[in-house]
């Protein structure tokens, strides 16, 4: 984590699309992806039907980067949610 309390990350969109930031490390998972949606071509109201995905597991958007352990640098993959097998 950052001193400053502030982490780079690249967001990358499975539709080919890629956002470098620097974002706020108490920052929950949820607004984030939001923010970051327009920038990848995509539709913020729609947030709901995808997921941030670090290292193959899909992570838990109502906690923060800190809570997470996200490490400074590291890439953050934002792929649509799979649907539920009943």
């Amino acid at each position: 984590m950052s001193a400053n309390g502030r982490i780079s990350l690249i967001i990358a969109s499975t539709s080919g699309g890629e956002y470098k930031g620097q974002f706020n490390t108490n920052m929950k998972l949820k607004p984030l992806k939001v923010q970051v949606m327009p920038k990848l071509g995509l539709d913020p109201s729609k947030a709901a039907d995808y997921a941030l995905i670090y290292q193959g597991h899909p992570l838990d958007e109502e906690k923060s980067l800190a809570e997470l352990q996200i490490p400074d640098g590291s890439t953050l993959l934002l792929e649509p949610r799979q649907p539920e097998v009943i």
